[in-house]
């Protein structure tokens, strides 16, 4: 029992003392404080930082001296180093190539369009044959192979017989004066007759001695209203034989013509 007293008497010396010691080293620092508190305190001048990161006095303001300010980027400069500015521009690229690219497939449909849709005048057929004794006449007929008619058509012929290794000079002939339309799948025929033939001439011919030639041109208007134009040139290649209608005999009815190498151009 005595040695637990003494053991209590310990514990509170211990623990005054120490609730002592705490009392001490508080009132020490309120004073402190108390004496900091009374002194007058020196403000630090505020700092502002500007957009390019410089920090500068406000009592100093921005000079040549003192301030660095960074230059922007040039727009070209800017579609690389901004990734909105480089999407954006590609994005309009992309934009502009599809505009471009629908307006060019426009235009080809237009014209295939046009193309399809447009009257076409061909010489389909084209032969000559004997009117009399002395005198052959040949033919060119010319049809409209297109879906719309061919209107204000003008003709032109005109022919030569020359002997085989010469031809003669090709010389546009002037228009007829009479004008008329060409239905789709309708024609046109056209002729030149060559009179006071001898006898000797037109066996020439048939021997093929002598070649005749026929050219000439033509002109119409399509459903679009441009001007189109056509030019021809044919000579007798193959020669048709049949009976003659007093004697019998196999003889020369007529003779078909072929186009040239040069000389038949269209458009």
């Amino acid at each position: 029992m005595r040695t637990l007293l003494i053991f209590l008497i310990l514990i509170f010396g211990l623990t005054s003392s120490q609730a002592a010691e705490e009392k001490k080293i508080y009132q020490k620092a309120v004073a402190n404080s108390t004496a900091k508190t009374d002194q007058p305190r020196e403000i630090a001048p505020p700092v502002v930082i500007n957009v390019t990161g410089n920090t500068q006095n406000v009592k100093n303001p921005c000079n040549p001296t003192n301030c660095n300010k960074e230059s922007e980027n040039r727009w070209w400069e800017k579609l690389w180093s901004d990734p909105i500015a480089t999407f954006t521009f590609a994005l309009f690229l992309a934009t502009a190539a599809l505009i471009g690219t629908g307006v060019i497939q426009w235009r080809e449909t237009r014209n295939i369009a046009k193309w399809d849709l447009r009257a076409y005048l061909s010489g389909v057929s084209q032969k000559m044959q004997l009117i009399s004794n002395d005198a052959l006449r040949a033919e060119v007929e010319f049809r409209n192979s297109g879906r719309t008619t061919a209107h204000n058509v003008s003709l032109a012929i005109t022919g030569a017989i020359s002997p085989a290794n010469e031809k003669p000079k090709f010389v546009d002939p002037e228009f007829i004066p009479h004008k008329q339309p060409i239905a789709p799948n309708s024609y046109w025929s056209i002729g030149h007759e060559f009179h006071e033939l001898t006898k000797e001439c037109i066996e020439d011919i048939g021997a093929k001695r002598k070649l005749v030639y026929i050219w000439g041109r033509a002109k119409y208007t399509d459903i679009f209203g441009k001007s189109q134009r056509l030019k021809f040139r044919y000579r007798n290649v193959v020669t048709v034989l049949g009976p003659d209608p007093v004697t019998g005999q196999r003889v020369i009815t007529s003779w078909m013509f072929y186009p040239e190498e040069e000389g038949n151009e269209a458009t």
